[in-house]
């Protein structure tokens, strides 16, 4: 506390005043401070002094897919290490790769996620098509045994043949 006398103004004195302060913590997106308050012989001051916002200080967590009619979508999910219920999301870069399915396997489709070097994947699997049977034909020896041959219309690899013994 400075004074001054009345009668001379270059008489001066300073006491030490007790100094009190309250503070208010920054958050990540809101200023804080702090209030100092001086007292003294029934006298007070006070001074503010301003916390910045920390700001965000954001953790990956995971991906989240979503189904579309021309596959999937992906988000990355951030939390704050500041404050937990602070989130965020930001869309993820998908590419995708496709192993056909054939009469007798599976295929798949491997979607690939990518955020800020962080990535995911989902598989999902195409059923096998199963045999599509084209019309079979006889083949007629001269023992008249018959042998009846089908070919698959997906894959003519794909072959049947069973052979009917002849009458007689």
């Amino acid at each position: 506390a400075n004074y001054k006398c009345k009668n001379v103004a270059t008489h001066t004195k300073t006491e030490n005043a007790t100094v009190t302060s309250e503070t208010t913590d920054a958050t990540c997106e809101e200023n804080g401070q702090t209030v100092y308050t001086a007292t003294y012989d029934g006298h007070t001051d006070t001074k503010t002094v301003v916390l910045e916002a920390t700001g965000h200080d954001w953790e990956f967590v995971d991906f989240t897919w979503t189904e579309t009619a021309d596959g999937y979508t992906a988000v990355a999910n951030y939390k704050c290490k500041n404050v937990a219920t602070h989130t965020k999301t930001e869309n993820a870069t998908v590419t995708s790769e496709t192993t056909a399915a054939t009469c007798e396997e599976n295929g798949q489709t491997v979607y690939t996620a990518t955020y800020d070097g962080h990535t995911d994947t989902k598989t999902v699997v195409i059923p096998a098509t199963g045999h599509d049977w084209d019309t079979p034909t006889y083949t007629w020896d001269e023992d008249n045994n018959c042998t009846a041959e089908r070919v698959c219309k997906n894959d003519a690899t794909h072959k049947e043949t069973e052979l009917a013994p002849g009458i007689g």
